[in-house]
């Protein structure tokens, strides 16, 4: 069966929310916030050993923008920490969009889903993982 965990960061317009779905085959990561949550880059990574030592793990990431979209700046960093941490394929949708946003609140945003995606592996690993397989 699959376990489900949501965490949020920050709040009022600069706030994110994130949904983890976690299955025995892998996961689905929803990241939104702002002002106007949307999909805006869908990210899938596979997790695999390292090139360059085969006693880590790295990944091998799949990115797809809609047009004149930049929340790849968090999808992908997001579904590749979730695919070497829980060991699964990860999909990550994100849409985070304030209007005007200054540079600073972008990098706002996106510590919070970093916050956000910290936190949802910090409870996948706590709970669920070992009825559903997954290597922490």
């Amino acid at each position: 069966m699959a376990e489900f965990f949501e965490a949020s960061a920050g709040a009022g317009e600069l706030a994110v929310a994130g949904m983890l779905t976690l299955t025995g085959g892998g996961c689905v990561l929803q990241l939104y916030g702002g002002t106007h949550e949307h999909v805006g880059s869908v990210t899938v990574s596979i997790p695999r050993p390292s090139l360059a030592d085969k006693e880590r793990t790295s990944v091998t990431s799949s990115v797809i923008n809609l047009l004149s979209h930049k929340d790849e700046v968090v999808s992908r960093p997001a579904a590749e920490m979730l695919a070497i941490a829980l060991d699964r394929p990860v999909v990550c949708v994100a849409g985070i969009h304030v209007d005007g946003a200054s540079s600073e609140d972008v990098a706002i945003l996106v510590r919070h889903s970093e916050e956000v995606v910290r936190g949802l592996a910090s409870s996948a690993t706590a709970r669920g993982i070992a009825e559903l397989g997954v290597k922490s």
